[in-house]
């Protein structure tokens, strides 16, 4: 039952021009705080834009996510993302990379996670970066389940425990790297999309 609750829960929310869209934004920002939340776009971008969300807050992974996905340079956002964040770019086919839950997609939500783990090479915090599977953009065929023409950028990552509804005891990540958070920014050069993501695992 709660991984039925999950999928609905991870739903897509479009919105355009929508009040209510905006307080549910800024609801997320603060059940997340402004900590973990800092390099999240302001509340304006949601009123006045067409933007995709992703949010879970269950923990039935053992993780909470929150995305934001604009699309084609809203209101100049891939312009700027692009132009501020140069450093620690991860590409979409680095096997480096560290995708929280990589073995999750929408086939496999009735199997049985509780002892399942990462496909790792690396225990670098500033490549760890979410799986999107269920998003607009999904990609089965790469490790994050974003088309592959997505670039990454790593922000922040701190190891420890930052949600009440992870257990501390599982984890899908090395033992090294076993609980944390990731935030950062995902850009399309192709689409001019841009996601700004939060991943606590």
């Amino acid at each position: 039952m709660k991984r039925i609750v999950y999928l609905i829960f991870l739903m897509l929310i479009c919105s355009c021009h929508n009040s209510k869209g905006r307080k549910e934004y800024l609801k997320m920002l603060d059940y997340f705080g402004p900590e973990l939340t800092k390099y999240f776009p302001s509340s304006d971008y949601v009123y006045n834009n067409r933007y995709e969300t992703g949010i879970d807050t269950f923990g039935t992974l053992n993780l909470e996510l929150f995305y934001v996905k604009f699309e084609n340079n809203t209101a100049g956002l891939f312009d700027t993302v692009s132009k501020k964040y140069k450093n620690h770019v991860l590409l979409n086919n680095d096997d480096s990379l560290l995708v929280i839950s990589d073995f999750v997609n929408i086939e496999t939500l009735s199997d049985d996670f509780h002892n399942k783990k990462s496909k790792v090479l690396s225990t670098d915090l500033k490549k760890v970066v979410p799986n999107f599977w269920g998003i607009s953009d999904e990609d089965n065929t790469t490790k994050t389940k974003l088309r592959k023409e997505y670039k990454f950028y790593v922000l922040e990552s701190k190891l420890g425990n930052f949600s009440k509804k992870i257990d501390p005891d599982i984890s899908s990540m090395p033992d090294s790297i076993m609980h944390g958070f990731s935030e950062g920014v995902a850009i399309n050069a192709k689409t001019k999309d841009v996601i700004f993501w939060l991943v606590i695992w």
